[in-house]
């Protein structure tokens, strides 16, 4: 049996990539399992982790990572180069917007 068994309920190769949270949820794997996981992760297997892992494992809250998902790419760019931040990409909040509206009149 392929270790792909222990969390592909279809044994197929070509399946979605496998989740972090479905592998855990899926059954009680023990430690052994759950390091060949990691092994098969480290050889290619497809894996796309939840925000919630990405941010525990990163140390980035989860909100920072919406906010960065909503950047256009050259906006992501800017980021990854150290030319920005996230501050420099968020909007001016309502308040800020009405003030200028009433201030205009």
């Amino acid at each position: 049996m392929s270790s792909l068994a222990l969390y592909t309920p279809n044994r197929n190769r070509s399946a979605r990539p496998v989740r972090g949270a479905s592998i855990v949820q899926r059954r009680k794997l023990n430690k052994s399992q759950l390091a060949v996981i990691c092994a098969d992760v480290l050889d290619g297997l497809p894996y796309r982790p939840t925000r919630v892992e990405l941010s525990a494992s990163l140390g980035v809250s989860i909100p920072l990572i919406a906010q960065a998902q909503r950047l256009s790419p050259a906006a992501r760019d800017r980021i990854a180069k150290g030319e920005a931040t996230l501050a420099t990409f968020k909007s001016p909040s309502a308040v800020a917007d009405f003030a200028t509206v009433v201030a205009a009149e």
